[in-house]
């Protein structure tokens, strides 16, 4: 295992991508501690939207960007144009849809938690806004370059970006400015990709008209898979501005920690369904569907492992937290809000597993209802947290989970014994 582990990091690619991701793993320990003691309750909601919007940009780049790197790794030179094209056209109209629900929705969320606080927002709020909108639009660039076989590139640009916006978090947070901090994390993370596409720009195809069957093909998938990532996203992220909103700043602050807590297991095991995808599809492609059926199972039973022992690890903390960790006071973190919130995300990560069982014969039946599931999963948390705050918020996103992935479940089965069937 350690031989197989070093040729790995041969790969300069490798390397960099570790960095990329051990980097805000490493950080995300020392953010929370800034966050709990430098930030009061009420401050700490406006902090959580503000990042969690910055990160958004991220979601556009490594998961509906990786649509740009398909297209791009598989279309012949001369059309790589085309999908420049087609790509800048569909991540502008998103970078202004992104911008526009902002200045409108997201600051009337955090305008309402500020009300009686006086809390000067506006400010760090449009650079969030602004820098993530422009993200946005940068990301077909970086994700073109990507596919054209700038990985090893690109990868180091990630570290950079991780490093920095680390840094300009965690220092942010040390000085008890959270919304500052989110601020210069959204510049920290937008500067790097800016430096990097000016200089990479005569390898960028030309950008041709986005019409034929290459750029329909695209937009259709792009679409699709959009929907679903977005989704998944909302899903939790959503629980803290409704609380914000219905219950005020404190509470958007008590359920905003726990539910960057609780989504960690999901971002882990989700990644560690993701690296088995190839597999997949090229198990699918040669014939073997028991096979294929086999190794989709044991990578649901080693992901559901790696959540299990996230997701005890947080409950453990939670409870042992009043001994061990004194220093947060108080009831800051709560081992029953976690436990809810890691039920509904659960959901998420079946989810992310069933699509990719289906995906894998180019069958998409099942992005809809993943879709109006998880957006259902946002409608009950944010009903519970009008009605009892933060754990009202945690049961409805649970509960609703539990009963949308029943239904989900039922129709994969089917679905699932028909596919092997015909095999």
């Amino acid at each position: 295992m350690i031989a197989r582990l070093a040729r790995l990091f041969e790969d300069p690619s490798v390397r960099w991508l570790a960095v990329a991701r051990l980097i805000p793993m490493m950080a995300a320990p020392l953010s929370l501690y800034l966050l709990l003691t430098r930030q009061s309750v009420s401050l700490r909601g406006f902090y959580l939207i503000a990042i969690n919007v910055v990160m958004l940009a991220q979601l556009f780049e490594t998961g509906m960007g990786t649509l740009v790197v398909q297209f791009a790794a598989r279309a012949r030179p001369v059309d790589r144009g085309i999908v420049r094209g087609a790509a800048e056209a569909w991540f502008a109209r998103m970078a202004i849809v992104v911008f526009a629900i902002g200045a409108t929705v997201g600051t009337a969320v955090l305008a309402a938690g500020a009300s009686s606080m006086g809390i000067p927002f506006l400010l760090p709020w449009a650079i969030v806004l602004l820098c993530t909108a422009a993200y946005v639009w940068f990301v077909p660039a970086v994700c073109l370059l990507e596919g054209s076989g700038r990985v090893q590139a690109v990868q180091r640009v990630r570290a950079v970006q991780a490093v920095l916006v680390a840094a300009a978090t965690l220092v942010g947070l040390w000085q008890g400015h959270g919304m500052r901090a989110a601020a210069a994390a959204a510049v920290a993370q937008l500067l790097p990709v800016v430096a990097y596409v000016w200089i990479a720009r005569r390898e960028l195809p030309v950008g041709d008209a986005p019409v034929g069957r290459l750029a329909v093909a695209y937009r259709r998938e792009q679409w699709r898979s959009a929907t679903v990532w977005l989704a998944m996203w909302a899903a939790p992220q959503l629980l803290t501005p409704a609380a914000m909103v219905f219950r005020g700043a404190a509470t958007a602050g008590d359920i905003g920690v726990h539910v960057a807590l609780a989504f960690a297991p999901a971002i882990l095991s989700v990644a560690w369904l993701h690296a088995r995808y190839p597999r997949f599809g090229a198990l699918v492609a040669s014939g073997a569907v028991r096979t294929f059926d086999d190794t989709v199972r044991d990578a649901l039973r080693q992901a559901m492992a790696v959540f299990g022992a996230g997701s005890a690890g947080l409950i453990a903390i939670a409870l042992a937290a009043p001994w061990i960790l004194p220093f947060l006071g108080g009831r800051v973190l709560s081992a029953s809000l976690l436990a809810l919130l890691l039920a509904g995300n659960l959901m998420i990560v079946l989810f992310q597993a069933m699509l990719a069982w289906a995906r894998a014969f180019g069958d998409e039946r099942l992005a809809a209802p993943v879709t109006v599931a998880c957006l259902a999963m946002a409608v009950g948390g944010a009903g519970g947290a009008a009605l009892g705050g933060a754990s009202g918020a945690a049961a409805g996103y649970a509960g609703i989970g539990a009963i949308v992935s029943a239904i989900l479940v039922t129709g994969f089965l089917r679905l699932r014994a028909q596919r092997l069937a015909e095999a």
